[in-house]
């Protein structure tokens, strides 16, 4: 008798025990999944406020550039005003589209739809650094050689068909890109019948895509020194020569001071925005070149 009731205790207590556990590993699951969820609304809601913030700062550069007509007076103007309209595009239009192209589910996805959505992608990636070393290089003209510059008035359509003509070549690689595919969802669901007891079997095809492989690392190594690097150095020259040209003038003092703060401010203002794009537009492009080369493992963006 006193053995039943202990084994009636031990059961007891090990049925306790294991309800505990059960209750503190179900614990620990919820709130890994709501940390999960909670991290992933926090930086969704930090991604929505920078694009709400670029949205309205391209806007009220478009404003100042229309207001007057300023971006029919100079090239650097008309290609900013050019530039706040790609970002422009690229915020609302290219980004939700490129997600709606890889994520959302359609069976019989074409393996091209995938490719085409990559390479729209990257013309714009390229678009926007080409403007940034076309603003570079008139920025370098009409401070350095200002009287050149008024002789010969610049047609700016050309500026803009050369832009995106170089874009389209830079990018149109990705469509020869064999990393670029489509990856297969299976799933069942559930149909009317006795007890939902009757199944359908459903695929979607979802875009992926691999920078693994010698012909996914050439195609990625040609467009980053293509359309990043190559610009990033044409932009970091032409500035550097700015900044020792007006350096200079101000050590002979043939340059006005006042004049000469005026160009030292735009200059800064320029470079600003150049960093800002280097850092939103070239991480991506980054990390492709290192995940190509099998770094994938040490990125931590």
């Amino acid at each position: 008798m006193v053995l039943l009731k202990t084994k009636k205790k031990i059961g007891m207590l090990y049925g306790g025990a294991l309800e505990n556990a059960l209750l503190s590993s179900f614990d620990n699951g919820l709130n890994s999944l709501l940390s999960s969820v909670t991290l992933v609304l926090l930086g969704s809601g930090f991604l929505l406020c920078l694009v709400i913030v670029g949205v309205m700062a391209n806007i009220t550069v478009c404003i100042v550039m229309v207001r007057g007509r300023r971006f029919k007076k100079h090239l650097s103007n008309f290609m900013l005003f050019h530039l706040s309209i790609t970002d422009i595009v690229y915020r609302l239009i290219v980004v939700p589209g490129q997600y709606a192209a890889i994520l959302y589910p359609i069976e019989n996805k074409p393996t091209m739809l995938c490719k085409v959505a990559k390479t729209f992608l990257y013309t714009v990636y390229t678009a926007v650094f080409t403007s940034l070393v076309i603003i570079a290089f008139d920025r370098h003209q009409c401070i350095t050689k200002p009287f050149q510059r008024l002789r010969h008035k610049p047609k700016f359509y050309r500026y803009v068909l050369a832009v995106w003509g170089y874009s389209v070549v830079c990018a149109l690689p990705q469509m020869f890109n064999g990393g670029i595919g489509t990856y297969a969802l299976n799933y069942t669901i559930p149909f009317k019948g006795d007890n939902f007891s009757n199944f359908t079997q459903r695929t979607w095809l979802l875009c992926s895509s691999s920078n693994e492989g010698s012909s996914q690392r050439i195609v990625t190594t040609i467009y980053f020194i293509l359309g990043f690097f190559v610009p990033l150095v044409i932009i970091t020259v032409a500035y550097s020569k700015i900044a020792v040209f007006l350096w200079r003038r101000s050590r002979n003092g043939m340059v006005n001071q006042t004049a000469l703060k005026s160009k030292g401010k735009a200059l800064r203002m320029l470079v600003w925005i150049v960093l800002g794009f280097v850092v939103c537009f070239g991480a991506p492009q980054l990390k492709d070149l290192m995940e190509s080369f099998g770094f994938k493992d040490q990125l931590v963006f």
